[in-house]
């Protein structure tokens, strides 16, 4: 195997014996389509026009994939908890892994408010006097968090159960929105989009600021092997990423593609843009099949903030097993409950979802005159968002980044266990940091929203608050680093003496695991 770094990373040994559930294949796909494929995203897409269909395919080709074969390279490579985390203290040393972990993290917080939020949107589309002030939708968004939260906390197998069943019915949803679009045809409906000009599905200067929105769909694909220390085999790495990879192409087509086809420019004028959806659905089948959407999108946006939840507080967890961060949040982070999940890191981020869901409904829309509360909030949640999303793009750079660094260092070691030919790793190599970066300058050049924002308000919002999250994030970093060195957490010793330092945190897990009932056999240490 490729030479490690020069300090052992505890977790990788130590997670396998403490986490007892084991994620197989279909755990990991059914994972990997609640993290990708988010439906609204679909509506978002269709809004620009035909040539949203090009910049899908642009996307996945020029992006999406490259990370793909990226994650699966290092995944194959190192198959441990924190994904991005691991890779990179392999390649880039501590400070690295650190500071990409920390992105990585901060961008699964983000996620799950985003989720919330969007089940928030849904609720509000069904009805325009429902969740009508900012303060109602964060009320909402702060339900769903402690709901998801809640699930996180409770024994793997169980949410997997979960998971698994809302990832089959959002695969029925896309399904049903397909034949959406079919029977709209059969019946002889009006296409409500011309697909016949060639020109509609050009790249022109006007249209690109959707590069870097729907690049932006794509971000994640590292996301379940945040839990990469907890699957079953090896395989299940590859075989999760190509058939995950798959459907989340083939499902953001389909959808827009039907949207396009039943609703086509009339989007425009809806006040709540991801209900279309629904709409397509409604349109063409009937409310009962719409109804039934709607249940499944609703069901989908409880799960996914669950889902980010359990995958970002493994980095967590993760640094914490490997003394990374001070002695005081190690004791804390480093532990897991009965459920054997890290609850105490689940407990943290969501009490930091919660707090940004105050400040940007509850809070800022009140205090801040500075227009209605409603157009505040959105400005402040955009923003952020935005920034967080190029933070996660400046991190996802890494998986290229690591990969041939890792391949640079060994190259005879690396060539064993390449999992694709060696001309398109290197094409991926290249084009995958160039999309990227492109989607970056887009996300900082074009205002998502507008009339709400102009793009020159929105350069230096979204530049400035970028800025600041990234010096906050390297000054925690350094500051982390620099208690736990003083605490003597650093000294360089082998695996052996280094396991020996977790024997109390051991003993203490075992005593659980004797307290526990027959029933909670689950609990039991591999």
């Amino acid at each position: 195997m490729i030479k490690k770094n020069a300090r052992p990373i505890v977790s990788e040994t130590y997670v396998p014996k403490v986490m007892p559930f084991r994620f197989g294949s279909i755990d990991m796909i059914a994972i990997y389509v609640i993290a990708l494929f988010w439906i609204n995203n679909a509506a978002n897409a269709a809004a620009g026009g035909v040539v949203s269909i090009t910049y899908l395919l642009l996307g996945a080709l020029t992006c999406f994939f490259p990370c793909v074969i990226a994650t699966a390279q290092l995944g194959m490579l190192f198959p441990h908890e924190g994904s991005l985390y691991n890779w990179t203290f392999r390649a880039l040393g501590r400070f690295w892994g650190l500071l990409i972990g920390f992105f990585l993290w901060l961008a699964g917080v983000l996620a799950v408010v985003s989720g919330a939020d969007t089940f928030a949107t849904y609720v509000q589309g069904l009805n325009n006097n429902w969740l009508s002030q900012p303060w109602q939708q964060g009320l909402v968004i702060m339900v769903v968090i402690i709901i998801s939260a809640v699930l996180a906390c409770q024994r793997v197998a169980t949410s997997q159960y979960l998971v698994k069943f809302t990832a089959c019915f959002i695969v029925g949803v896309v399904v049903l929105v397909g034949l959406s679009a079919v029977a709209w045809l059969l019946t002889g409906q009006h296409v409500a989009t011309n697909f016949q000009h060639a020109a509609d599905w050009s790249i022109t200067p006007g249209n690109y600021s959707l590069f870097g929105l729907i690049t932006l769909l794509y971000l994640g694909t590292n996301i379940p092997l945040n839990m990469g220390g907890e699957v079953s085999s090896r395989r299940v790495v590859p075989q999760h990423l190509l058939w995950g990879a798959l459907f989340v192409v083939v499902g953001y087509l389909v959808v827009t593609l039907a949207i396009l086809v039943v609703r086509g420019p009339a989007i425009l004028q809806t006040a709540v843009l991801p209900i279309e959806v629904v709409t397509t659905v409604d349109l063409s089948l009937g409310k009962i099949w719409g109804s039934i959407v709607t249940l499944g999108i609703l069901l989908f946006f409880v799960l996914a903030p669950m889902v980010y939840t359990a995958a970002s507080s493994r980095i967590l967890f993760a640094m914490a097993v490997d003394h990374y961060l001070p002695e005081q949040l190690t004791k804390y982070l480093g532990t897991l409950n009965r459920q054997r999940v890290p609850a105490h890191a689940i407990f943290l981020q969501t009490c930091l979802a919660m707090l940004f869901t105050a400040v940007a409904f509850v809070i800022a829309p009140y205090l801040v005159r500075l227009g209605s509360p409603q157009d505040l909030a959105n400005k402040v949640y955009l923003v952020s968002a935005a920034s967080v999303e190029i933070v996660w793009t400046l991190a996802t750079i890494f998986l290229f980044v690591d990969v041939g660094i890792l391949a640079i260092r060994d190259p005879a070691t690396f060539s064993r266990v390449r999992i694709v030919p060696a001309p398109l790793l290197w094409v991926s190599y290249v084009i995958g940091p160039i999309a990227c970066v492109w989607a970056i300058l887009g996300t900082i050049w074009y205002s998502w929203d507008p009339p709400l924002i102009d793009n020159t308000q929105w350069l230096l919002w979204v530049s400035g608050f970028t800025v600041a999250v990234i010096v906050v994030s390297v000054m925690s970093v350094l500051f982390a680093s620099a208690v736990a060195q003083s605490s003597e957490m650093w000294r360089e010793v082998d695996v052996t003496e280094q396991d020996l330092r977790f024997e109390n945190f051991r003993a203490t897990v075992e005593a659980q695991r004797v307290k526990s009932s027959p029933e909670n056999k689950y609990t039991q240490i591999r």
